[in-house]
């Protein structure tokens, strides 16, 4: 079944929070360090405009020890009221965070762990309803 791909110009987090989805489930998917910090960029507009996303971000974090055993791990995030639904979730895809120059803090690796099994989970998770249309690999019920 083909996906449909709609195109806004605009905050899309005043879509999200601000629009009648008329029953569509939303997914924003976005990849966040292993260190509990959502400063700069995406993570840190998210963490401004929903602090308990932050939260649930942190608290999965606290669950290892370890940072690099988080790696490929991820949060969810759901928001849902009488005129929308939709889902932030946070991909633990870098070890570390920073600026530095010709280096890269994603690990593809663990955004490739994470994604196969968001995508099982949603899958599981939407089996009776109807799924959010821009997750790859999500098979309609």
């Amino acid at each position: 079944m083909p996906i449909e791909i709609n195109l806004r110009k605009g905050d899309m987090f005043s879509f999200l929070t601000n629009s009648d989805l008329d029953g569509e489930i939303q997914v924003v998917l976005h990849s966040c360090n292993a260190r509990g910090v959502m400063g700069a960029g995406f993570a840190a507009t998210v963490k401004s405009r929903f602090p308990e996303c932050f939260q649930t971000y942190v608290n999965e974090l606290a669950l290892n020890t370890d940072p690099i055993k988080s790696m490929g791990t991820f949060s969810i995030y759901h928001n849902q009221s009488d005129r929308n639904e939709f889902f932030i979730v946070n991909i633990i895809g870098q070890l570390y965070y920073g600026k530095t120059p010709g280096f890269r803090y994603t690990s593809y690796d663990a955004i490739d762990t994470a994604l196969k099994n968001i995508d099982e989970m949603f899958f599981i998770l939407f089996a009776r309803r109807k799924p959010p249309a821009f997750m790859p690999g999500l098979k309609r019920a």
